[in-house]
């Protein structure tokens, strides 16, 4: 939503569904406002219906900090229109209130927050906000609370780590109501990007046909003889690896992808691209290594992230693997450059844990006598699991057999699945997938 004036000048706007505008006081009494409401996205269609309440509605547009430590006590300052005297609420959360749960804020009714309630962080994490300009130490496992409020600022932390230690570093922003659109970067000491690996070009070709937007998982390219199935290509700052080539030429290289969306490898954001931009075929290598001169450019590829990718969306998410013991900083701040009172974040930083989760649709299948029914099974590998994963089918009724037909799509971005062919009669069906 967006406040104009009959000037075109925009006056507030707000990404989250709420808008507090207070009128600027040489404002006429009968003054005229434009409320301009779209979709995020630019999107729209026959499905996508809103209700709009306008009026001197309490309405709190913000809160801070987003998240309260488990089994403690905190204040929470909340901004808005229409809220009187009220600045800030206690809030008591139960030692055994689940993880990334929500609790209420104690609020006056009529004050209720349409932003909802809190999110909940562990009782192992330790809550800190910044002070002063130095950056604030953050404990790992630690929770940082902060607010990108103005536009181009940015706020850093700093946090130790250990060799070959695999941190994850996330934003929690978006997720939460905040509007902020947030990167986050590592830094050395001295505020020096620190490097994740060397990107070696090895190969070229072109985006043919159209221009790609950053969603679709078909590329068209202009040649693929040199190509194969798990090779990267990198298409300005993005990094994306092919799943299946072309079937002829009139057909589009598929890419890896999570729900039909394309998947950025390494952290890099998948982008929009034009026509006949140039693809390299890259290989990846260890920070700092060189390599004789080919014809093709070589790129640093660096610690930094503004969208974390599928479950993430806008929220930023980076997983480090510290190259030396020591302190380093992770730099927070809005991607399109804005800033504001209710930009509020939580930077989340934590051992890794790997683990996969396994989905099934349909996750109760009815399949008549005689019949058949196709069963997508969806394993999502977190935080650097690479693991085999095997899915067993127990306890079924003599007589139903399985065949496989692409039953892994892959979640994962450090490794490729290769999945077992199995057919087996009776009553227990087994599919492994190698990584």
């Amino acid at each position: 939503m967006r406040i104009i004036d009959r000037q075109g000048k925009v006056l507030a706007e707000s990404n989250n569904g709420l808008l507090g505008f207070t009128a600027p006081p040489t404002s006429q009494p009968s003054e005229t406002y434009i409320l301009e409401v779209r979709d995020r996205d630019y999107r729209g269609n026959k499905d996508m219906a809103y209700r709009l309440h306008v009026g001197n509605i309490p309405v709190v547009t913000s809160l801070f900090p987003l998240g309260v430590q488990r089994g403690t006590e905190a204040v929470v300052q909340v901004h808005g229109v229409h809220l009187g005297s009220l600045h800030a609420v206690k809030v008591r959360v139960p030692a055994d209130q689940p993880l990334d749960s929500r609790v209420p804020l104690p609020l006056p009714a009529a004050k209720e927050p349409p932003l909802g309630p809190t999110s909940v962080s562990g009782g192992e994490l330790s809550e800190v906000r910044p002070a002063g300009k130095s950056p604030v130490s953050v404990p790992v496992p630690g929770v940082a609370n902060g607010v990108i409020d103005r536009a181009d600022a940015t706020q850093t932390w700093r946090f130790k780590a250990r060799k070959d230690q695999r941190l994850i570093l996330e934003v929690n922003a978006r997720r939460l109501g905040s509007p902020l659109d947030s990167y986050l970067e590592v830094l050395d000491l001295q505020g020096k990007p620190v490097p994740r690996a060397v990107l070696r070009s090895v190969g070229m070709t072109y985006l043919a046909f159209r221009d790609h937007d950053s969603a679709k998982e078909g590329v068209r390219l202009e040649t693929w003889n040199n190509l194969g199935v798990d090779d990267y290509l990198l298409a300005g700052d993005e990094l994306m690896r092919i799943r299946a080539l072309p079937r002829g030429p009139d057909d589009d290289s598929q890419m890896y992808s999570v729900d039909g969306k394309r998947v950025a490898f390494f952290d890099t954001t998948p982008r929009h691209h034009s026509v006949e931009r140039p693809m390299y075929q890259v290989q990846i290598h260890p920070p700092g290594k060189t390599f004789p001169a080919n014809g093709y450019p070589s790129v640093q590829l660096n610690y930094r992230n503004d969208d974390g990718g599928p479950g993430y969306g806008k929220d930023s998410r980076v997983v480090f693997d510290a190259p030396a013991d020591g302190d380093y900083l992770v730099r927070i701040g809005d991607s399109s450059g804005m800033g504001g009172s209710t930009s509020a974040y939580r930077l989340t930083i934590r051992p890794a844990e790997p683990r996969f989760t396994v989905d099934f649709s349909p996750d109760k299948p009815d399949v008549w006598k005689g019949g058949g029914k196709s069963i997508a099974v969806t394993a999502t590998r977190l935080d650097g699991y690479e693991g085999p994963i095997r899915v067993h089918f127990n306890r079924l009724a003599t007589g139903p057999s399985f065949t496989r037909n692409d039953y892994f799509r892959r979640a994962n971005i450090h490794s490729s699945d290769s999945v077992r062919r199995c057919r087996r009669p009776g009553p227990r069906q087994e599919f492994a997938s190698s990584n």
